[in-house]
């Protein structure tokens, strides 16, 4: 009842404006309802028996409520080559007692637990997530990586951290399965939730509660053959010394999840390689670095090549050391790569350049052009009109939103304002035209939890298209109801699409043509936190 009273409020009135009355009884529901997230433990398993499938274990120490409960949300996983798979949470495996602690508890516990108690289950496909041989890796937040956000694999030795001591009682799972022309490969799988409830509810920053408020990089071994590495790996210059636990007993397709020391980065995978004569050994394609490096491509890194550059494939990875070529994945379904791009050290940053024989990516079908001057918003093809906001700090932005206490730097530039509902599935896209650069602030309704269905789960989509979070941003609404804001530049020629997951109604997009000339948000707000609504927490913008 207290959660379909919250939904009830946030459908009915698309803004989620409350009366003082209505607000009072919707932060007493919430607070009862969302006092604290559960989801405490992220497994994998891959098997031999189901080559091209990996299924991920996110385990919570606590049941849904009500008959025939199931967890309401998605999961996007999006591979090594950027293909994104989508997922809901229908499908659980609740072990019977006594339960695996969270507190203490190793990889080996773990995976007893799978094995011994949800054997023999599938999903709607067929699809079977653990097999008496699989492979069991759980995941640790890893603060000493450079890439931000980012959990280290564990094998059987290895003690899974928690801050609680509950027993596990819910194992939900997602199978991921790979096409027949794109196998899926062990590497690095950027996963993130959106509409979860309490079972697997979002928490600021804590791992891995956290992945409803934003993207955690894994690795993940994806099994390809019953042979095995059965001893560990030589060593490796620059890595942590007994990192390698557990690499003497690795399928091919494996991996050996080696940890740098603080400083140098990872660079590749340490994978088990299948010799295809029965046997298994190390391949060599990992190092730890302190060289210039370069990140996904994206925003800031990747003005030398085509904006539709997306993904990369091996030898290159979340991170790639200067001087590295590889091919390359395209963001269009009709469009495909030509030649391969280069990591390059361009005064100390890493930046991707065109390599062997590179000409971007090439459409298959050609779209339909748009005429473009200057910015340009989209949703679904749709140009969305920009209007001046013209220096006032109070905007009635049309549109169906009414802004307020606009920042000073985006007071200065133009303001598009979407057509209320924007749909879920629908595509934002972002285009810079002309000769100079523009700068693109796209900020959104957020007051977790009662934004969740209605952000776009743009808090989780955008900083995986590049975009940066910053701390100052407009108040919608009679009630002033708080709006983050992400910030993205965009060089002449350059576009992006960013894909909405769940009800957007209420977020804008400010632009400019030109680079900013001054910090665009140079102080942060005070006393952002709290329950919904925002009147309780009063923000001081000291803009």
């Amino acid at each position: 009842l207290k959660l379909q009273f919250l939904y009830f409020i946030g459908k009915f009135n698309k803004k989620v404006i409350m009366t003082p009355l209505v607000s009072r009884v919707a932060v007493l529901l919430g607070v009862l309802a969302w006092t604290e997230a559960h989801l405490t433990v992220i497994c994998t398993s891959s098997s031999p028996q189901q080559p091209n499938t990996f299924a991920f274990w996110f385990i919570t120490y606590a049941h849904g409520t009500g008959p025939g409960y199931t967890a309401p949300g998605k999961v996007f996983i999006q591979d090594p080559s950027a293909k994104v798979i989508e997922a809901d949470f229908s499908n659980v495996c609740k072990p019977t007692g006594p339960h695996v602690s969270a507190s203490g508890s190793t990889v080996a516990d773990f995976e007893g637990e799978l094995k011994s108690k949800c054997a023999g289950l599938s999903d709607p496909q067929g699809r079977v997530p653990v097999f008496s041989d699989s492979a069991v890796e759980c995941y640790n937040a890893d603060n000493n990586n450079p890439v931000p956000d980012y959990a280290g694999g564990l094998r059987k030795g290895q003690t899974v951290l928690t801050d609680r001591s509950s027993s596990m009682t819910d194992y939900f799972y997602v199978v991921v399965e790979g096409s027949l022309d794109k196998p899926l490969m062990s590497g690095a799988y950027v996963t993130w939730f959106t509409g979860t409830d309490q079972v697997l509810a979002a928490c600021p920053s804590q791992y891995p509660c956290s992945l409803a408020s934003k993207p955690w990089t894994f690795d993940i071994s994806v099994v390809t053959g019953p042979p095995k590495c059965t001893s560990a790996p030589a060593a490796v210059a620059n890595a942590v010394p007994g990192s390698m636990v557990g690499c003497d007993d690795v399928y091919a397709g494996g991996l050996c999840h080696a940890q740098c020391a603080p400083s140098y980065s990872k660079i590749g995978t340490l994978e088990c390689k299948d010799n295809g004569d029965g046997t298994a050994s190390w391949g060599s394609a990992f190092a730890c670095t302190n060289e210039v490096v370069c990140g996904l491509p994206k925003a800031g890194n990747n003005a030398a090549i085509s904006s539709d550059v997306e993904g990369i494939l091996h030898p290159c990875a979340t991170l790639t050391p200067a001087g590295t070529s590889c091919q390359y994945t395209c963001k269009g379904f009709n469009q495909v790569s030509v030649g391969e791009i280069t990591c390059k050290d361009v005064n100390g940053q890493g930046v991707w350049e065109g390599g062997n024989n590179y000409d971007g990516c090439a459409w298959t079908v050609a779209p339909t052009p748009s005429p473009c001057t200057g910015v340009q918003v989209s949703v679904d093809g749709v140009a969305v009109a920009g209007v001046s906001v013209g220096g006032a700090e109070n905007n009635n932005a049309g549109g169906g939103v009414s802004l307020s206490k606009i920042p000073a730097p985006l007071n200065r530039m133009d303001l598009h304002v979407p057509s209320l509902p924007v749909a879920t599935g629908s595509t934002v896209e972002l285009s810079c035209c002309g000769s100079e650069p523009c700068e693109f602030v796209l900020s959104h309704y957020h007051c977790p939890p009662c934004s969740s269905s209605v952000n776009g789960g743009f808090p989780a989509s955008l900083p995986v298209h590049g975009f940066t979070s910053a701390s100052c941003g407009p108040r919608y609404g009679t009630t002033e109801q708080r709006m983050s804001s992400h910030h993205l530049q965009l060089q002449p020629g350059e576009k992006t699409a960013v894909p909405t997951t769940a009800e957007a109604t209420s977020f804008v997009v400010f632009s400019q043509v030109g680079a900013f000339t001054e910090p665009w948000c140079p102080t942060k707000k005070v006393g952002c936190g709290g329950p919904c609504p925002i009147n309780i927490c009063k923000c001081v913008d000291t803009l």
